[in-house]
């Protein structure tokens, strides 16, 4: 997964931790994804952009549904801890 904020300064950055709004202040794609590209273009947070050299759109579904998707996949033995990782970033 690779993962670059949608905002430029500190300040922002702090607020976006105590406010635990990072997450959704964020772009995220899959690396897969990625492959052939030199660059991951975006202009919005989630995960829909442009992969360049040769341009291409990419768009996957936003990360608390794929967050969701690999709870539910996983063995009981880590989903606690995806849970709890899940409920630490995103306000509920």
């Amino acid at each position: 997964m690779y993962a670059s904020p949608v905002f430029h300064t500190y300040n922002d950055l702090y607020a976006h931790i105590q406010n635990k709004s990072l997450v959704i202040n964020t772009t995220f794609v899959k690396a897969e994804k990625l492959s052939g590209h030199k660059k991951w273009v975006y202009d919005q947070p989630g995960s829909v952009g442009l992969g360049c050299s040769d341009i291409k759109f990419i768009s996957d579904p936003p990360l608390d549904e794929q967050l969701t998707e690999w709870i539910t996949q996983s063995s009981e033995s880590i989903k606690c801890f995806q849970i709890w990782m899940k409920d630490t970033i995103y306000e509920n």
